[in-house]
């Protein structure tokens, strides 16, 4: 690497293009389902994962002013995309949770994605994607999201992972008091440092009743102090091509093609593991070990096409690095994948005609990727370079999955064609020194978020995502317009029920209450009332018994009826109420009304009746075996007396409710475990039943 420029301070300033998150609807409703059912109170971070890599673009039609204007101009962030697949659940079940969670079958409509999860090599892997990983962190009130500290939650979590990656010493410096965010001694790995260097972390509140999510993520970059940011160079042997040049226009199409081949046969080489997010590059000559400087992947011509026949690439580690030769070292380039969607201006070489125009786009410079400064970080403080160096932001056109059946078929050309539409950018950059990353004491930039808030340790990151507004502060989103009203009025009473079961009750046992099923014979005043109740308790299954019809003095005392039930002589009282269930409850519910008359001691029936009686028995029986609980709520104390014997010789549980002019009565029996039998209402009073109409 060559030795720092003189006059260093008048060369532009890299500016980069912060990532934007790009969060799916089914991500949130599964976060908001894992917090209903797992985390439940906890407010301590969970790990998470997201990807991102090139994404398509629409070119404008225009005018050629328009064009001209758009291809300097416009710059489109790249994406960190987040779906439901970016939760595992199971990494954050405790073994306090694990039961209710085996037990569970709560309706969700989203269903995690487990293609990926598996190593059988037949699997197909999102390889085309780079994987990142990080934490969020769901506060329970909005006051302490409002409230939290921000950016020292942020060198809580995120500087540690960066610090450890880049070789810092945190013992030296003194780091977190708690240790928290230190990673292990694998940061040298591939996996580890691809990790550190593009981990994000997430604060969010879930408002899980009006079903809104505020949220605010944060891509964490090592930034130097104050005053010292970090330039562009002059380019390093050859003076006529600018600090930020099109790869085509430094290299050629020749060696833009071998550099796509080398990315392309790293890939096939780790079909299984997704694509990377860094890369060295290493010029091959056609001699291996041949130290010529005519094979200096660095002499940026476009006439040198032919000074060397491949390319290698492997993946960005500290231990690939020191694998290389010192001959390799000065010669190899390093890459990070660049998903900012913007272009250089089209460069040409000089001519008389438009030498001054020329001049002027070369001295334009464009954002480049966010990545790129954890990358120019880990070179100053782990691989110890200094001076100035080559970096190339690498943007194919396209990056497809590589299936594992189509290895064998893949000719050591397949990735040249993708040259021509090379986007790719090399980067002349100033290496700061590494003292330009530790901050001075008390030292705060402007708008708060630079503010150096933590202080056990000289370093500090950033990266805190803009707002809609392109301001510093949280985002929102809305998912009530996208769930069915169903959906949404099962999740509201599952989240007034789980509180109090969380705070109150916690041996309460919610899916039992949700899974019974229970028979309400009687659908007047007692069924009405107790249908709603069972309702609130998250109850789901009903059946309705009742051979009445809704007549006008019944609404104002029987609340699941209103006056259209009692239009045209009356809707049929079962039936009615079983349909007022599902209209304020939802389509979830399984409402049923059997019309049916239940035979009653004193009460005589003709001939003609008797099949129509036995018919009504047998469904009666039918009903209660079926059951799990049965709600006796008759009017008249002789129609009890034959759905009691009934539970009885079925043994099913059965709940009594009883109202007189001044007294009351209700209890329980059947259901019975062995050798414990309690007696039935008719057992509790000597007196035999009649007909008492």
């Amino acid at each position: 690497m060559s030795s720092p420029n003189s006059n260093a301070n008048a060369n532009p300033i890299i500016k980069y293009v912060p990532f934007q998150s790009k969060s799916d609807p089914s991500f949130w409703m599964k976060l908001g389902d894992h917090k209903l059912n797992t985390l439940r109170l906890t407010q301590d971070p969970i790990d998470i994962q997201g990807t991102f890599t090139i994404q398509s673009t629409i070119t404008h039609r225009g005018t050629h002013e328009d064009s001209k204007l758009s291809s300097s101009a416009s710059c489109f962030p790249g994406r960190m995309r987040f779906d439901q697949d970016s939760i595992d659940i199971s990494s954050s079940i405790t073994s306090e949770q694990e039961d209710d969670i085996n037990s569970s079958n709560t309706d969700t409509t989203i269903q995690p994605n487990k293609s990926n999860k598996n190593n059988n090599s037949t699997v197909s892997v999102s390889n085309e994607n780079v994987i990142t990983h990080g934490k969020i962190q769901i506060l329970n009130t909005l006051e302490s999201f409002k409230t939290i500290n921000k950016n020292e939650l942020l060198n809580k979590y995120c500087l540690g992972n960066l610090l450890k990656a880049c070789g810092v010493d945190l013992l030296s410096e003194e780091f977190l008091e708690d240790g928290s965010g230190m990673m292990d001694d694998t940061t040298t790995s591939t996996t580890s440092i691809q990790a550190a260097l593009t981990a994000f972390y997430c604060l969010c509140h879930l408002d899980l009743k009006s079903h809104k999510v505020l949220y605010w993520f944060a891509f964490p970059v090592l930034t130097p102090a104050p005053g010292k940011s970090i330039r562009y160079s002059s380019s390093k042997n050859d003076s006529t091509l600018p600090p930020q040049c099109s790869l085509k226009r430094a290299w050629g199409e020749t060696k833009v093609r071998h550099l796509h081949e080398a990315v392309h046969q790293l890939r096939l080489e780790n079909i299984q593991i997704p694509h990377p997010a860094f890369f060295i590059i290493v010029p091959q000559s056609q001699q291996d070990g041949h130290d010529d400087d005519d094979h200096d992947i660095n002499n940026n011509t476009n006439d040198s096409d032919n000074t060397f026949t491949s390319l290698k690439c492997l993946h960005f580690s500290f231990q690939n690095y020191e694998n290389l030769s010192e001959g390799e070292k000065e010669k190899c380039m390093f890459a990070f994948l660049d998903i900012t969607s913007n272009t250089l201006p089209e460069q040409h070489e000089h001519d008389n005609d438009n030498e001054e125009e020329e001049k002027n786009k070369d001295t334009e410079q464009i954002p480049v990727g966010w990545t790129l400064r954890n990358l120019i970080a880990y070179l100053v403080l782990k691989l110890n370079l200094d001076g100035d160096i080559s970096i190339i932001s690498y943007r194919p056109s396209v990056i497809r999955r590589i299936e594992q059946e189509s290895i064998a078929m893949t000719s050591t050309t397949t990735s040249t064609s993708t040259g021509v539409n090379d986007s790719s950018i090399l980067l002349q950059v100033q290496l700061p020194p590494k003292d330009d990353y530790k901050w001075p004491k008390n030292s705060a930039t402007k708008g708060g978020e630079n503010n150096n808030n933590n202080k056990s340790t000289p370093y500090t990151c950033v990266g805190w995502e803009l707002n809609a507004r392109s301001k510093p502060g949280p985002r929102s989103v809305n998912l009530a317009p996208l769930l069915s009203p169903a959906h949404l009025a099962q999740q509201a009473t599952d989240l007034n029920l789980k509180l109090m079961k969380w705070r109150m009750i916690p041996n309460l046992d919610l899916q039992r209450l949700s899974n019974t099923r229970v028979l309400l014979l009687g659908s007047g005043t007692l069924g009405c009332s107790v249908a709603r109740t069972l309702l609130g308790w998250g109850v789901r299954h009903f059946d309705f018994v009742d051979n009445g019809k809704v007549s006008y003095s019944n609404p104002v005392r029987q609340n699941l009826f209103d006056l259209v039930d009692c239009e045209r002589g009356g809707k049929d009282k079962a039936i009615a109420a079983a349909e007022a269930l599902k209209r304020i409850a939802g389509p979830t519910i399984d409402s049923k009304g059997h019309v049916l008359t239940i035979p009653m001691p004193g009460h005589a029936f003709g001939e003609k009746e008797v099949e129509s009686v036995k018919d009504d028995v047998r469904k009666m029986q039918q009903l209660i075996d079926e059951s799990d609980v049965v709600f006796l709520l008759t009017d008249t104390r002789e129609s009890r007396w034959l759905p009691t014997v009934m539970a009885r010789a079925s043994n099913k549980m059965m709940i009594n409710a009883a109202l007189g002019l001044d007294s009351w009565l209700v209890m329980r029996h059947g259901g019975n475990v062995p050798n414990n039998r309690l007696g039935c209402y008719f057992c509790n009073d000597v007196v035999a039943p009649e007909n008492s109409t």
